[in-house]
């Protein structure tokens, strides 16, 4: 989407007709302006010189001229008047745009040359001896004339042709040998001030349009560089801004964070970060919608940046992750005073649209030492914010000696484990599915195993681990590549499923992995769990039925035990759920546990799902199982998880589980289905 900003910035330096026109039509506008202002100067001038000039000029001439004396007074009175009229029409300030005022100007500048060209004639009658002085008088008003009007032709031409038309005759006629010589001299001096008039007026003229259009342009890059500097301002401020809250991003957080942890290596100071988690965001989301939610975190963040010190700095690392940096800290109760306010803020509901929503928050501080940095911090206070959930949510946790210890331990462990998975530590394991009624093995769930130099190690002591280091996914494409490439080498498998677990936050890379390798997956059973799913339904539902086209079968795992109701069968295209260890377990002393399964049961029979029980250990478990109607199952009581070379033995070898439990009401399980009546060409 292009900025209305930068779109006008660019029309406004390629240019288009219609901004040309506008600013030609504005320079234009400004060089009358500026020609009326001349003109007006150039009245105001006159105005003001004319009544002293004239009376002095009469003094002299009546003095040592020997003119009459009522003649000059008349003159002085006529000339007056032209002023007064001329002043009067200058004074109208408000008309000065009107071609009437300009024509009014030029007619009163014309009655003042008349009346000045008379000065001659009045003047001859005196001795010889002043009428130079009278010539040189009017040549140097002739001159003036030239000289103040040469910002208006019409201006120039108005005084200058009567003060000559009167001045030529009255020496012609009066002035003797040296009043035709001066006539002569008039009479050179009118085209020569015309020509001085045009090269001073032209010159005016272009400097004036010059300058216009130099003001233009100065304005112009002036407006730019405001609309430049403006344009700037919004993208530093998106880019170092959350667009929800307003508060920092995690840009911002880091520039903050980076210049109070200078500050503080500079000084006897210390800068804490705090990091902040709403506690269940996610079930706000899901039951309430993500737009209460996003009102929910605008709200918080309005209440938070509110009872913080000025010097604090809030900012939003994505999600409902706030983080709070504290800079020029002389004592670690600083922060700990900051978490405890912030933790009392939850006391008072949220009003979010008219509904009260009550909540908490966990938070994680770190404080800084010597020579750590910005990231050093946002791993320590995200170490001690995950501590406080482990203990209960709703609490504050100081990252000290013991999680840093810890922390470094769980590096460690990371480190390990990538390394492992780049020196193909990471084993597949099959543990067998049995069918309950006839013993047979119908496949097997392939569980990640890490062969460690210090033994082999299971999937519980790493996992962590691996999704806190982000590594699910590379755990899973390494099963399902052993799984498959045993596929290839074993034909006795390819009558059996074997499952891989994939988990949710890989689900969408092991997908795109498959298909960049052009992996099949017919035979396989992907097991999914419910919190992998139910964040994007939409989501998920697209991406199991990609995996089902690549020749996949779903597999829902642990069914009923996380949030997601039995509901959410119907809405993903499964193929197989299994039955989570912890109602198996229960079976034999838990009436409610038996109605569960019982009830899972019968949806899957509605639904042509396949059912496998896991964590079956004993016989009585598996005779209750195979009563309830369940087909397969998976556990102890059968074997542990075998290395896959084993269960390819397994396979070929072995003959059928013992089943002493088995009745001849209970159908065979297959790998298709809930009866051996049905075959995998049925579904």
């Amino acid at each position: 989407m292009v900025n209305p900003n930068v779109s006008g910035l660019r029309s406004r330096f390629i240019g288009d007709t219609s901004t040309s026109k506008t600013g030609e039509t504005a320079r234009t506008d400004a060089v009358d302006e500026w020609l009326r202002e001349t003109l007006s100067r150039s009245t105001r001038f006159s105005i003001l010189l004319t009544p002293a000039t004239a009376v002095l000029f009469a003094g002299i001439l009546w003095w040592k001229g020997n003119a009459n004396a009522t003649t000059l007074i008349a003159w002085c009175v006529v000339l007056n008047l032209v002023v007064g009229l001329t002043y009067r029409t200058f004074a109208e300030s408000t008309a000065k745009s009107t071609r009437g005022w300009k024509a009014r100007m030029i007619l009163g500048q014309a009655m003042a040359g008349i009346v000045w060209g008379a000065l001659p004639i009045l003047a001859m009658p005196m001795s010889l001896v002043w009428r130079p002085f009278a010539g040189a008088l009017m040549l140097s008003v002739l001159a003036a004339c030239a000289s103040f009007a040469a910002a208006s032709r019409a201006a120039y031409w108005s005084f200058t042709i009567p003060l000559a038309l009167m001045v030529i005759p009255a020496f012609l006629l009066n002035g003797g040998p040296t009043g035709m010589a001066y006539a002569g001299v008039f009479a050179y001096a009118v085209p020569f001030a015309a020509v001085l008039r045009r090269i001073s007026g032209d010159g005016h003229e272009q400097a004036a349009r010059l300058a216009a259009r130099n003001d233009g342009l100065i304005q112009s890059l002036s407006t730019e560089k405001e609309l430049l500097g403006d344009a700037n301002r919004m993208l530093e401020y998106r880019a170092t801004h959350d667009p929800l809250t307003g508060v920092l991003n995690r840009s911002g957080c880091l520039a903050a964070l980076n210049n109070a942890l200078a500050e503080s290596n500079s000084a006897p100071t210390r800068t804490a970060l705090l990091f902040l988690d709403l506690d269940n965001f996610k079930s706000v989301n899901d039951t309430l919608g993500h737009d209460i939610g996003d009102r929910l975190l605008s709200a918080l963040s309005q209440r938070v940046q509110g009872a913080l010190p000025t010097s604090a700095v809030l900012a939003r690392l994505g999600g409902d992750e706030l983080t709070v940096v504290l800079p020029k800290l002389r004592d670690t109760t600083e922060a700990i005073d900051v978490a405890r306010t912030i933790g009392r803020l939850f006391e008072q509901p949220f009003d979010l649209a008219g509904r009260q929503l009550t909540t908490s928050a966990s938070i994680g501080i770190a404080i800084s030492e010597t020579g750590d940095t910005s990231a050093d911090l946002l791993r320590y206070a995200d170490a001690a914010l995950y501590k406080a959930k482990d203990a209960g949510r709703n609490r504050y946790e100081l990252f000290d000696a013991e999680l840093r210890e810890s922390l470094e331990e769980r590096v460690q462990k990371e480190l390990e484990l990538r390394a492992a998975l780049v020196d193909g530590q990471i084993a597949a394991f099959v543990q067998p599915f049995v069918c309950l009624q006839t013993g047979a093995v119908l496949g097997g769930e392939a569980l990640a195993r890490w062969m460690h130099p210090s033994g082999v190690r299971t999937a519980g002591s790493f996992i962590e681990t691996a999704e806190r280091a982000n590594l699910l996914g590379d755990i899973s494409l390494a099963v399902l590549e052993q799984i498959r490439d045993a596929k290839v080498r074993s034909s006795p498998l390819d009558e059996s499923a074997i499952s891989v677990n994939v988990a949710p936050a890989a689900i969408n890379r092991v997908m795109r992995q498959v298909d960049a390798r052009s992996n099949q997956l017919d035979g396989l059973f992907l097991e999914i769990t419910e919190n992998g799913t139910i964040e994007d339904l939409e989501e998920a539902r697209q991406m199991l039925q990609e995996a089902r086209s690549a020749g996949a079968k779903i597999l829902f795992d642990d069914i009923g035990v996380g949030e997601a109701p039995l509901a959410l069968l119907t809405e993903l295209p499964l193929d197989g759920i299994k039955i989570d260890c912890d109602f198996v377990w229960k079976l034999e002393k838990s009436v409610a546990a038996r109605s569960v399964v019982e009830a899972i049961v019968k949806v899957a029979e509605g639904m042509g799902l396949w059912v496998v029980a896991e964590g079956v250990e004993t016989e009585s478990q598996a005779r209750l199982l195979a009563k309830l109607g369940v087909p397969a199952a998976q556990g102890y009581l059968f074997s542990p998880a075998v290395p896959l070379p084993v269960f390819e033995e397994m396979i070929e070898q072995r003959g059928p589980f013992p089943t002493p439990w088995s009745t001849t009401d209970t159908p065979a399980a297959s790998i298709a289905g809930v009866s051996a009546t049905r075959s995998p060409s049925a579904r």
